[in-house]
């Protein structure tokens, strides 16, 4: 069953410690080449972004349920290209944003 992020509780209040990630450091679980796009192009994650790549990361199924622009999209297809650069692509995660 998955889990399910409730994007419109605070990170500090949700039970369980992965969720307490300050936004900005839930980019750290990316490849250095998508951390610096992200911050150039989009800026800083949405609430339901932060709460939610935690749990993907460790491969969990994750359900989450935010409004509509709150960034769910991009949160599912930023992390299916990281897994391009780091796992299924076999590069290094040593990239920089050029």
């Amino acid at each position: 069953m998955p889990r399910e992020v409730d994007s419109s509780v605070p990170a500090s209040d949700q039970p369980d410690h992965r969720a307490s990630l300050v936004t900005d450091q839930a980019l750290d679980l990316f490849h250095p080449t998508l951390q610096c796009w992200f911050r150039e192009q989009i800026g800083t994650p949405t609430d339901a972004q932060a709460k939610a790549w935690p749990h993907i990361a460790e491969g969990e199924h994750v359900l989450v349920t935010a409004p509509t622009g709150s960034g769910k999209t991009l949160k599912a297809f930023l992390w299916a290209l990281n897994q391009l650069l780091c796992g299924f692509a076999g590069l290094e995660s040593s990239g920089r944003c050029v």
